[in-house]
């Protein structure tokens, strides 16, 4: 049995980086001693959750998809219950112990996340339209996104999309789900085209919703 790939070994790698230098998710898979799969339970390898630990703690910092900039030095004794309390607010981090699952901080790490947690469903996924897939996944996928992933109860990535004018949980769901189906496909997310779309919507139904106001 392969043995798991400790947080120190994970620091004292990224800390021979300078800050400023890209971090590459493929080589912190090959360095690390599980390879980055799949544990037998489902849940995403050990380094993983290091590394989005560390991005939502600040440490590193999303560059482009399965590429972090070193964003500040890493302290080399940080232990994991420091790194846990840094990287996320004591009610957010209620959320995680519940769910025990680590919630992306925007949108590429959202569709990266279920590129990995969804490897085995890729084919049928690719033998779908936008359109199927939306529809059998809203209430299926969509809504373990919008309970498990805050998109109800103000997690960093229901920020991100409010940031951004989006402030229903249907809606984020959606928009990730349309972009994971179009990565898959080869396809530009046009995030800017869905963003629009639902403020569309809600000018016209109701448009306290772009305020904020549900």
């Amino acid at each position: 049995m392969k043995k798991e790939t400790t947080l120190k070994e994970v620091i004292d790698y990224i800390r021979y980086a300078k800050i400023g230098d890209l971090i590459f998710r493929r080589s912190l898979m090959n360095f690390s001693k599980d390879g980055g799969s799949c544990f037998s339970n489902g849940t995403r390898s050990t380094v993983d959750n290091y590394r989005n630990y560390l991005t939502h703690a600040g440490y590193l910092k999303i560059h482009s998809r399965g590429v972090y900039k070193y964003m500040k030095e890493i302290p080399e004794n940080l232990t994991y219950r420091q790194l846990i309390h840094e990287a996320y607010p004591d009610s957010e981090w209620t959320q995680i112990k519940k769910s025990k699952k680590v919630i992306p901080i925007d949108l590429d790490d959202a569709i990266e996340t279920l590129l990995f947690d969804m490897a085995d469903e890729l084919p049928y996924v690719k033998k779908l339209s936008e359109n199927k897939f939306l529809c059998e996944q809203h209430h299926n996928v969509g809504q373990y996104l919008r309970n498990d992933w805050g998109l109800w109860s103000g997690s960093k990535l229901q920020t991100w999309f409010k940031e951004r004018g989006i402030h229903h949980a249907d809606d984020m769901s959606s928009i990730i789900l349309t972009s994971f189906w179009r990565t898959v496909h080869e396809k530009d997310i046009n995030l800017e085209e869905q963003i629009k779309h639902y403020r569309d919507f809600w000018e016209e139904n109701c448009p306290d919703v772009n305020k904020g106001i549900l």
